[in-house]
């Protein structure tokens, strides 16, 4: 499904799902930046009904934080700098959990996504990752649009209901 198709069946889904209290306005989702293309993945998890949980590991900027003392003066309270996150290194930016029925007991397959858009390549603490996700059973894969990431999800839940899995 490209992103013009799925636009429509999110816009349908969004005005059945809020029709009680009359939404009007529903954007268009966008995949050709990488915000744009985790805001189309977060909704079609929403629409099947799985958890998605994004990470952002970019970090940020803060400035410095001035303040005035008893003389009148501005004054250097807190300096600024760059922030790093958090997140380990080379851990996906988004992770998605798919509930599965296997024999009366419910359990979830994961799913982890490293989003890369244009030029973007895989690093190689990103390589260590994906080989830890995929010794334990999970699966990763990196989209550049949302037309791969539907068809591999698709994949991936048409694997499952083959092998006699309930999602």
């Amino acid at each position: 499904m490209d992103i013009k198709q799925f636009n429509l069946v999110w816009k349908a889904y969004r005005r059945e799902k809020y029709a009680h209290i009359g939404l009007y306005r529903i954007d268009t989702l966008k995949d050709d930046s990488e915000k744009g293309l985790k805001k189309c993945i977060k909704s079609y998890c929403e629409m099947k009904g799985f958890h998605c949980t994004i990470y952002d590991s970019k970090g940020f900027y803060r400035p410095d934080k001035l303040g005035i003392n008893c003389f009148g003066t501005k004054q250097l309270i807190q300096a600024g700098g760059f922030i790093k996150s958090s997140t380990d290194k080379g851990k996906g930016d988004v992770f998605i959990e798919i509930p599965i029925d296997v024999n009366g007991v419910k359990l979830h397959a994961s799913v982890w996504l490293d989003i890369k858009i244009g030029r973007d390549y895989q690093k190689s603490h990103q390589k260590v990752f994906q080989n830890q996700i995929e010794a334990t059973g999970g699966v990763y894969f990196m989209p550049k649009n949302f037309e791969q990431f539907s068809i591999k999800m698709e994949s991936i839940i048409k694997n499952y209901i083959e092998k006699g899995i309930k999602i």
